[in-house]
């Protein structure tokens, strides 16, 4: 049985499934933007990784391990039986388990905890890390849609979905930041927008979605695009552009590549598509820009040489 929970690999740039040795238990979908799987796995090492959807996992014993977020320490804590990791969408993380483990698993859909929180008046949820957190709560819900599951769902899908629309409200009250200070509060999301610049520029020679933009951002696509122009003051793909065109002008200056080679390292389709959109944001074209600045250089050098 294949597990169906996803990740990107931040390393190779690719988006694949996680690999137990084997999985224990799957739902079949029963429940709206929910997953429920048990897993058995060796010792393993997991790559930078990044979540589609918030991860919530229980160990079932003792478990030794390390878990990286992108910014932070490393939490070397490990897990005691039945205390909860919260693995949140969007974050960059990497981990490293150093037994085998049966470990219970839940994809919750980001959505999920926002219409949860938006009748409330808070515009959006920005779930925290934790690893080996002690709560009750969360481990009786996920138990629960595990052993719903196993019966086969006789009280048909109500039952799991009114668990997690109560497992969402207590991840908002006690495992999330504050949506009302998190609206206001200068800063509050630097975390995402400096992943999101460095996810951008890492990548601006490949093509860029915004589906995926709006995954390492840890939102649905619609609250990622507001969210996006308010945080940085642009539409995403005016920001991706401008990015490509920033890229283009630095290797103009700083290599003697041809302008069809810049254009593809700096994510244009091809020459044409690069000239036409840096005359218009420019004002010259590439090889204009080439011309002034190597003139520029080369009399600044003039002067420079005639001052000593």
């Amino acid at each position: 049985m294949e597990t169906i929970a996803e990740r990107y690999d931040t390393a190779t740039h690719t988006r694949t499934r996680f690999e137990p040795n084997h999985v224990l238990l799957q739902d079949d979908g029963h429940w709206f933007g929910v997953r429920v799987e048990e897993w058995h796995s060796g010792p393993q090492e997991l790559p930078e990784s990044v979540l589609f959807q918030h991860g919530l996992v229980i160990h079932e014993s003792v478990v030794p391990a390390e878990v990286h977020w992108s910014g932070r320490r490393p939490d070397r804590s490990g897990s005691s039986r039945g205390n909860v990791g919260l693995l949140p969408a969007g974050m960059p993380y990497s981990g490293r388990g150093f037994v085998p483990s049966t470990t219970l698993v839940m994809a919750l859909a980001p959505e999920i905890l926002s219409a949860i929180a938006r009748p409330a008046g808070f515009s959006g949820v920005e779930l925290m890390p934790a690893y080996g957190v002690h709560d009750p709560f969360i481990h009786a819900s996920m138990k629960a849609l595990a052993a719903d599951v196993r019966a086969g769902y006789p009280l048909g899908a109500l039952y799991g979905d009114s668990i997690v629309a109560a497992l969402a409200m207590h991840l908002i009250r006690h495992h999330a930041a504050d949506p009302r200070v998190a609206v206001n509060a200068p800063g509050a999301a630097d975390w995402r927008r400096r992943r999101l610049r460095e996810y951008i520029h890492d990548r601006l020679h490949e093509p860029l979605t915004l589906h995926e933009l709006a995954a390492v951002a840890g939102l649905d696509v619609f609250s990622f695009a507001r969210w996006f122009k308010k945080a940085l003051g642009v539409p995403p793909y005016r920001f991706v552009l401008h990015a490509r065109v920033e890229r283009a002008k630095a290797l103009l200056v700083a290599s003697n590549a041809s302008i069809a080679d810049i254009a593809l390292q700096s994510g244009f389709a091809n020459q044409s598509h690069l000239t036409a959109t840096f005359r218009r944001m420019v004002g010259p074209s590439p090889s204009q820009f080439r011309r002034l600045h190597a003139h520029r250089s080369a009399s600044q050098s003039g002067a420079n040489g005639g001052c000593t």
